[in-house]
């Protein structure tokens, strides 16, 4: 498996962090995603150019701003998808990391586009609100 790792500090709370994060209803922090609707621990995504995604919610924990998550559905290149979205209060705000494990390897370069993306959107709605 193949590991990678973002982080990112953020002058905002981690409350505020999370009321975007932990909503597993919203997608306008995720550039690509199109619609999104979650039932049974399945967080269901339409993303621009791949269709359908579907990701297992292993874990969602608000008040230690916890979220795991697995792809079961997805683009027939990725074999494998593990990620865990943490929000760490700290003095300026707080900091995001996301962990991400995933097979092959090969796909290290779009995925951490896509997660590098997300989390500059992320920063561009908190800055609106």
């Amino acid at each position: 498996m193949k590991t990678l790792f973002l982080e990112e500090q953020f002058s905002y709370s981690a409350e505020d962090v999370w009321a975007v994060i932990g909503d597993l209803e919203r997608h306008d922090w995720l550039p690509s995603v199109m619609a999104s609707r979650h039932e049974d621990g399945i967080r269901y995504y339409l993303v621009e150019k791949l269709g359908e995604v579907q990701q297992r919610i292993l874990k969602l924990d608000s008040e230690s701003y916890y979220l795991e998550y697995m792809v079961i559905h997805g683009p027939s290149e990725l074999e494998q998808h593990l990620s865990i979205i943490e929000v760490q209060p700290n003095d300026c705000g707080c900091v995001v990391a996301w962990t991400s494990e995933f097979l092959p390897a090969s796909l290290e370069d779009k995925l951490e586009k896509e997660k590098s993306s997300a989390l500059q959107c992320l920063r561009s709605i908190l800055a609106i609100n």
